[in-house]
């Protein structure tokens, strides 16, 4: 279907957890010939996204979810998540000026004390990142060169 004017109502039809790729290995939907499915491909008009990394407004290279995916498709635009955001805190510097680093820098300074951090970190990529971790590690023993916990 080769015409995009359609006087009528249009659905967005969102199948989470599904790929297009060509390979039979692993492919759910190409092993299962779904009837349906081959239906939907061949009668009505499609479009293949990108659903991961920067597209869907996270790091490059990381897997997307649903999450990330709705919200580009809501907005029609992609969002920038925290993850990202963030990122380019570090890359630019910024998050070594803000008032919590900062204050938390000073408090170790003044109080003689250890720096400990605590949150999420994984390599996962989407509410957090492990690089990040280490690259707070680095900063602490750059602005205080004591033992960081």
């Amino acid at each position: 279907m080769n015409n995009l004017h359609y006087d009528g109502p249009i659905v967005l039809a969102v199948l989470d957890g599904v790929g297009l790729r060509n390979d039979e290995y692993g492919n759910a939907v190409v092993q299962s010939h779904s009837e349906f499915i081959d239906q939907l491909f061949d009668k009505y008009p499609w479009v293949s996204l990108e659903a991961s990394g920067e597209a869907v407004g996270i790091l490059k290279g990381q897997m997307g979810n649903s999450e990330v995916g709705h919200n580009a498709l809501g907005a029609g635009q992609i969002i920038k998540q925290g993850i990202a955001k963030i990122e380019d805190d570090f890359n630019t510097g910024a998050i070594w000026q803000t008032e919590a680093w900062r204050g938390a820098i000073d408090n170790v300074k003044q109080n003689h004390s250890t720096l400990h951090f605590s949150g999420i970190f994984s390599d996962g990529g989407v509410h957090s990142s492990i690089s990040q971790l280490f690259k707070m590690l680095e900063q602490a023993q750059k602005d205080e060169k004591k033992m960081v916990g």
